[in-house]
């Protein structure tokens, strides 16, 4: 993955969803596996912010805390988000050639995993000045995307390629990107072919 030099400042409005969308709200597991130690306050943030993004574009997250991965994480309408530590991280970019300013990655269905780097998150947070539940649920947004229905990366928006929150702001999705995903939410378990790995990341240190 290459980085350019643009900034995405993403941000997220409060809107009342149609009423096609109301009655008829898709819905998503989200198994989240913490093996990074997040703290309960940064957690909430995460799920909160994460949540609000998916309701947005009519789609119901539910989501489930969990000791360990478990086989039906990967079943249609499911997806398994873990966290990784420091060293998990370090192994992981070393096994898969990751980007260092990447922030997660994700295998799309019918694998439907996504893999958060928290140390990094920690440290954008940070740079920022926000807090690292916003950060935190914004990648996770953004991997489950890829994770659950294939999305691809676009050039603005929670699904642009480079992240930067400012004003405690996180992404929304777009009407075409929320329109993906309530179909492959609805599909028979062959929603989005698979691609390689995605990553969310954010812009090069001066």
């Amino acid at each position: 993955m290459r980085v350019s030099s643009l900034y995405l400042v993403a941000v997220l409005l409060v809107v009342s969803l149609p009423a096609a969308l109301r009655g008829n709200q898709s819905s998503i597991v989200v198994h989240v596996i913490d093996c990074a130690g997040v703290s309960p306050t940064a957690m909430s943030v995460a799920e909160h912010t994460m949540v609000r993004a998916f309701a947005a574009s009519g789609v119901r997250v539910l989501w489930r805390e969990e000791r360990t991965l478990q086989a039906g994480h990967s079943a249609l309408n499911h997806v398994a988000v873990i966290i990784l530590s420091r060293e998990m991280v370090r192994q992981k970019s070393a096994m898969d050639d990751v980007p260092v300013n990447a922030l997660g990655s994700a295998a799309p269905p019918p694998t439907r995993r996504a893999w958060i780097f928290l140390d990094r998150i920690e440290e954008l947070a940070g740079r920022q000045r926000t807090s690292v539940g916003s950060i935190l649920g914004v990648v996770i947004a953004h991997e489950v995307a890829h994770a659950a229905a294939g999305i691809a990366h676009s050039t603005n928006g929670i699904m642009g390629r480079e992240l930067r929150i400012e004003n405690h702001h996180v992404g929304g999705f777009s009407a075409e990107q929320g329109e993906q995903i309530r179909v492959a939410l609805a599909a028979d378990g062959n929603a989005g072919a698979p691609t390689p790995v995605a990553s969310l990341g954010w812009p090069p240190f001066p």
